[in-house]
């Protein structure tokens, strides 16, 4: 089992395609079992099914209010939030 610890904080949206690729690559065998864990930097994730949703450009206002960087996620429909933890 390979382990992961890097981390792309000043680009959210790379950490993102990251994870994404390993889950496929695991998936379909092509990558050997791996762990990820890292810190994000700052980011606010807007769920592919918040697009279609009433309320879209409130929440991307919001995001826009919060800074980070706005990327869409991958999975899950809810905007989410990380943040720095001191």
């Amino acid at each position: 089992m390979r382990l992961i610890d890097d981390a792309h904080r000043d680009d959210p949206a790379l950490d993102m395609a990251l994870t994404g690729a390993l889950l496929e690559g695991v998936a379909d065998g092509s990558v050997e079992e791996t762990v990820r864990v890292f810190r994000p930097g700052p980011t606010v994730a807007l769920g592919r099914m918040d697009r279609v949703r009433p309320g879209f450009a409130r929440r991307v206002r919001l995001r826009s209010s919060m800074g980070g960087s706005r990327c869409c996620a991958g999975v899950g429909d809810t905007l989410r939030r990380t943040a720095r933890i001191a």
